[in-house]
C-alpha cells in the first residue's frame, strides 16, 4: 500500500525522519567522493559528484530536496503506509518495552515510528525487537510506565532510506538519461 499524500507530507517534515534522510545523503556523497575525481571524467559523474561536495559542506541546504523526493520513492512510501495498531501500555526499560491494542504482525529488525505516545521517550523512530504479537521493545529507557497512547506504523528500513537516497541522487544533481 502506497502512502497518501498526507502521510508523506508529514514524514516529509518529521524531524526523526529528516535526520535519518541527512544520515543517508552523507553517506550517499561519501560513497560518490571515494571514486574521486580526475579531468575528463564523464559530465554524469561530475554533476553527482558535485552535488556531493555540496552536501559535504552543508547538508542542511540540500534536506528538503531530499526529503520531499524520498517521499514519493517507492521505496519508501510502500513501507510507510499502514498504521498498524494504537498503544495500549509501555514499561520503562531499557529497554522499554510497547503493548499494542492489537497484534502488530511486526518481526524483530522492522522499522517503526511511534508518534503521539504518552511516554515521550517512545516517539520517533526505531529497530524493533519482538516479544509477542502484541508487544515488542525498543532500545531506549522510558519514563511513563503503563500508560496508552499513540500510533505504531511501518516505516522504511535504514538500507532503504539509503537506496532512496541513491535512486533520487541523480535526478537532484540535474543529470538526466541524455546527459553524458
Amino acid at each position: 500500500m502506497t502512502a497518501t499524500l498526507a502521510q508523506q507530507a508529514a514524514l516529509a517534515v518529521d524531524t526523526a525522519w529528516r535526520a535519518r534522510v541527512r544520515a543517508a545523503m552523507i553517506a550517499g556523497a561519501g560513497a560518490i567522493l571515494a571514486f574521486g575525481y580526475t579531468p575528463g571524467i564523464p559530465e554524469t559523474y561530475r554533476r553527482r559528484a558535485d552535488l556531493a561536495t555540496s552536501v559535504m559542506q552543508d547538508a542542511a541546504s540540500f534536506i528538503d530536496q531530499f526529503s520531499w523526493a524520498l517521499v514519493q520513492d517507492p521505496n519508501v512510501n510502500t513501507n510507510y503506509a499502514t498504521s498498524l495498531t494504537g498503544i495500549a501500555s509501555t514499561a520503562a526499560g531499557p529497554p522499554l518495552t510497547v503493548t499494542t491494542s492489537a497484534p502488530h504482525g511486526l518481526s524483530t529488525g522492522a522499522t517503526v515510528q511511534i508518534t503521539g505516545a504518552a511516554d515521550p521517550a517512545a516517539n520517533g523512530w526505531w529497530t524493533i525487537t519482538v516479544t509477542t504479537t502484541t508487544a515488542f521493545t525498543i532500545p531506549v529507557a522510558g519514563t511513563a510506565a503503563g500508560t496508552a497512547g499513540g500510533m505504531v506504523v511501518t516505516g522504511p528500513s535504514d538500507a532503504q532510506v539509503f537506496t532512496a537516497v541513491a535512486s533520487v541522487w541523480s535526478d537532484l544533481a540535474g543529470v538526466h538519461s541524455n546527459t553524458i
